[in-house]
């Protein structure tokens, strides 16, 4: 029970300069996203790896902690639709039957309806909280998305680097292998 917080008013400037760099401040992702721009692509295919893109969806489709973040937004979704739900009246019936005799045969049908008054805030409160719970699943969802895509590609290119180093390290073996054999050969024939 209480007032609903209200954000203060703050002027911030539209741009503003920060030594040689312009900020702009505001949205403008919803302008640069409504062209067609990198932002509509996702980040890893920027590379044109086919090796990439298929560890990074083999380690999406497997992760399980992926799955189980799908599935607490699956149910904060559930609850936050259940919260709304409960602002409109509930309307319910039963029927029932009692045919035991041909006399005394009954039949029943009963309506009910009820609905709760938000005098102190509490349907609208946890419809609030319901939907700052989903929003935070869905973010959550997203963080982990990143963190498995990015984790996949640092791991794929530190191997890539660590596949180039071997090469370089085996180019410097078979150099150094030749340089000796060089110095060698020049030893037995007597030169300096």
């Amino acid at each position: 029970v209480g007032r609903r917080s209200a954000r203060p008013e703050v002027k911030v400037p539209e741009k503003y300069v920060s030594g040689d760099t312009v900020v702009i401040t505001g949205d403008t992702t919803s302008a640069f996203a409504a062209k067609d721009t990198t932002l509509n692509l996702l980040w890893f295919e920027l590379f044109s790896d086919t090796v990439l893109n298929k560890i990074i969806a083999e380690a999406l489709d497997s992760n399980t902690n992926l799955n189980i973040a799908i599935l607490r937004v699956e149910q904060s979704r559930s609850v936050y639709k259940n919260s709304r739900a409960r602002q409109w009246p509930s309307i319910g019936y039963q029927a029932s039957a009692n045919i035991a005799e041909p006399e005394t045969d009954k039949f029943q049908l009963l309506g009910t309806a009820s609905w709760e008054l938000d005098f102190w805030g509490k349907i609208r409160h946890a419809k609030r909280a319901a939907y700052a719970e989903m929003i935070a699943s869905e973010e959550g969802l997203k963080t982990i998305k990143t963190t498995i895509v990015s984790d996949a590609a640092s791991l794929y290119f530190l191997l890539r680097d660590f596949d180039n180093r071997i090469g370089v390290t085996r180019q410097t073996i078979a150099s150094r292998q030749t340089y000796y054999e060089m110095v060698n050969e020049r030893f037995l024939k007597g030169e300096s």
